[in-house]
């Protein structure tokens, strides 16, 4: 299982991109067991990840220019937005309430 980006929200779990499950996020709910998120997310190679903890939801940026919306309450993915080539990080300002994807491309 290749890890991509972790990041945690404030009810104990751990959201992780697994770079080699097309689609997939995960989310650790106790140690040593791994619940599955965004399953149904019709995006490619997971990379960046980050984390609005004040509304629940993670974003999660994709080889295939898109960037998924997911709600951490109940796993689903919630919108999927275009985002450009080369995503590699991904960032959210929760004082601007703005979600940052970084882009390869020029």
């Amino acid at each position: 299982m290749k890890r991509e980006f972790a990041v945690a929200d404030n009810h104990g779990n751990v959201c992780v991109n697994i770079a080699d499950k097309t689609t997939m996020m995960s989310s650790m709910q106790r140690p040593g067991r791994l619940g599955t998120m965004g399953r149904s997310v019709p995006c490619e190679e997971p990379t960046g990840l980050a984390i609005d903890r004040k509304r629940d939801k993670a974003f999660a940026s994709y080889g295939n220019r898109k960037l998924a919306v997911v709600s951490l309450g109940t796993g689903k993915v919630v919108q999927t937005l275009p985002i450009g080539d080369d995503c590699d990080a991904t960032a959210f300002d929760l004082g601007a309430n703005l979600v940052f994807a970084s882009k390869g491309e020029c």
